[in-house]
C-alpha cells in the first residue's frame, strides 16, 4: 500500500508531528510505501529519508487561512498525487484536512482526515470557532473517514453534528517504545527530594498559574520542578515563580532533545492545562513509568485512571492540585505503584504498533469499500 501523509507544519515538535514520525516508520517496517508532504520540513522529518520515506516540502502550505496560497497548495498537491499515484491519502491537522481532502476528491483517491484536536476547541481560536465549525461541517462531505484521537473529540464532533456518526472512528495515539534503560525501574527518591517534571510549550492553553500556586502551598517543600519547553510566556512565568517564592525550586530548561532521559531522571509528571486533545506528553510519561498528575480535560481521563496510574485535578479548584501533590509527597511507595501501572497501560493500549495496526486496517477497509 502506498500512503501519503499530509501535514501543515513538519517543523514543530508537536503531537501531530510525533504521530506521523512514529507511524510512518512502523508502516515502512510492515512493508508499505510512505511519503510525507508538509509546508515546512525539519531535521526530525529528514531522518525518515534514511528508512525509505520521501518528504516533499510545499512552502505554500501554511497554517493560517490564505486563500491564494491555499489554492496554489491544492493545485500542487493535485499534480503530485497524479504523479505519485498513492493508494490512500492521510490528512493531518485542519489546514491539511481541507486541501488534502479537496485534492483527493479531484483525483478520485480515498482519504482519511485526523484533526488531532479540533481547532475550534482551542482557546486561541475562540473568536473564530463558529467559522471553523462551519468549515469542518462543509468538509465532512469530502473524504472517507475522520479519525479522532480521543473519545472526547469524537463526542464533541457528535454533539456539534459535524457529520453523521458513522463518519468517525476513534484511534488513540500511540508511541514507539524506548530502550529498556530509559524505562524507570528504580523508584528510590534521591535525598528525599521528589523531582516533578513538566514537558510543554509555554503557551496557552497550558495552565501554569494553578501549578505554581499549588506548589507554593504544599505541606511538604521537599520537591523540585523541571520544566522542559519554551514559549512566549517564559519570562512572565519566571517572574511569577519569583513572586511566589518558589524560583529556587523551579528550573526552566527550554527546549530539550533528550526528553526520554529527562523523564527517567524524574519522579512525577505534571500536566495542568485548560484544554487538551490526547496529549502525547502523557503517553511519553506513561511509557517512562511515571505517575501522573493532570487536569481533567479533553482526552486525558481516557488514559489517566484515579487510584491506578495518576490523579485528575479540577483546574477551578486549587485544593485538588495541592492535595494531589501532597498525596505523593507523603507516600513515596505510591509513586512506584502508580508509575508501574502507567507503564503497563502503555504496553497494552498505547504502543505505536497498536495505533498503526488499527489505522492500517481502516485503510484496507476503505480501499475494499467496507468503510
Amino acid at each position: 500500500m502506498y500512503i501519503f501523509h499530509i501535514i501543515t507544519r513538519g517543523d514543530l515538535n508537536g503531537g501531530a508531528q510525533a504521530h506521523i514520525f512514529d507511524m510512518s516508520k512502523e508502516q515502512i517496517a510492515q512493508g508499505h510505501q510512505v511519503s510525507i508532504i508538509c509546508g515546512k520540513s525539519s531535521k526530525v522529518f529528514d531522518q525518515l529519508k534514511s528508512v525509505g520515506i520521501r518528504v516533499f516540502c510545499m512552502q505554500s502550505i501554511r497554517r493560517s487561512i490564505q486563500p491564494y496560497q491555499d489554492f496554489i497548495s491544492t493545485i500542487k498537491l493535485i499534480k503530485l498525487i497524479r504523479k505519485e499515484n498513492p493508494d490512500i491519502i492521510a490528512c493531518h491537522t485542519s489546514k491539511s484536512g481541507v486541501i488534502g481532502r479537496f485534492a483527493a476528491t479531484v483525483t478520485r483517491k480515498k482519504s482519511v482526515y485526523t484533526p488531532h484536536s479540533w481547532v475550534f476547541s482551542e482557546p486561541s481560536h475562540a473568536k473564530e470557532s463558529s467559522m471553523y465549525i462551519k468549515i469542518e461541517k462543509f468538509m465532512s462531505y469530502f473524504g472517507n473517514k475522520v479519525i479522532t484521537v480521543s473519545e472526547n473529540d469524537f463526542n464533541i464532533a457528535n454533539r456539534l453534528k459535524i457529520s453523521k456518526k458513522s463518519k468517525f472512528i476513534t484511534i488513540h495515539n500511540g508511541m514507539a517504545d524506548v530502550e529498556a534503560r530509559l524505562i524507570k525501574d528504580n523508584y528510590t527518591i534521591k535525598n528525599n527530594i521528589v523531582k516533578l517534571v513538566v514537558v510543554a510549550r509555554l503557551e496557552e492553553p497550558k495552565d501554569f498559574n494553578i501549578l505554581f500556586n499549588a506548589l507554593a502551598q504544599t505541606k511538604s517543600k521537599a520537591w523540585t520542578l523541571d520544566i522542559f519547553g519554551d514559549g512566549s510566556l517564559r519570562y512572565s512565568l519566571e517572574q511569577q515563580c519569583q513572586y511566589l517564592g518558589i524560583s529556587d525550586s523551579v528550573t526552566f530548561h527550554g527546549d530539550c532533545k533528550n526528553i526520554s532521559q529527562r523523564l527517567l531522571e524524574s519522579d512525577i509528571f505534571m500536566l495542568t492545562s485548560k484544554s487538551e486533545g490526547f496529549p502525547i506528553s502523557i503517553i511519553e510519561a506513561m511509557r517512562a513509568g511515571l505517575p501522573i498528575i493532570a487536569s481533567n480535560v479533553g482526552g486525558v481521563p481516557e488514559v489517566i485512571k484515579p487510584n491506578e496510574n495518576g490523579i485528575l485535578i479540577d483546574n477551578k479548584k486549587l485544593n485538588t492540585l495541592i492535595d494531589a501533590i501532597d498525596f505523593f509527597l507523603s507516600d513515596y511507595e505510591k509513586i512506584e505503584t502508580y508509575g508501574r501501572d502507567g507503564r503497563s497501560k502503555y504496553e497494552k493500549l498505547l504502543t505505536v504498533k497498536t495505533m498503526t495496526n488499527k489505522t492500517l486496517q481502516l485503510y484496507k477497509n476503505i480501499l475494499v469499500g467496507e468503510q
